[in-house]
């Protein structure tokens, strides 16, 4: 079962965004990591377009690769989803 359509999972996201912990990564699937980081950003773009814009389009910030490609191991979940909360909050440093 994925967890992205389960409510403890969409608690935990709105929590994270709430309160900036982090959920372990390693004890999520590769799927699970995906599906997270993906309704991270698209609470963090109300545009679905530009949600999926931001995982695929190489970045400097992870090194000229996609959020969506670093996001696979759980370090790199990790960069992106505190990535996403500075966007979130508009810290830009």
């Amino acid at each position: 079962m994925c967890l992205r359509d389960t409510a403890a999972m969409k608690l935990t996201r709105r929590r994270a965004m709430d309160c900036e912990t982090l959920p372990d990564f390693s004890r999520l699937s590769e799927d699970e990591r995906a599906s997270y980081i993906d309704e991270l950003a698209h609470d963090v773009w109300s545009d679905s377009d530009a949600a999926v814009q931001y995982l695929t389009t190489p970045s400097k910030h992870f090194g000229g690769v996609s959020p969506v490609d670093i996001s696979r191991s759980s370090d790199g979940a990790s960069k992106v989803c505190i990535q996403l909360f500075r966007l979130y909050y508009g810290i830009f440093q």
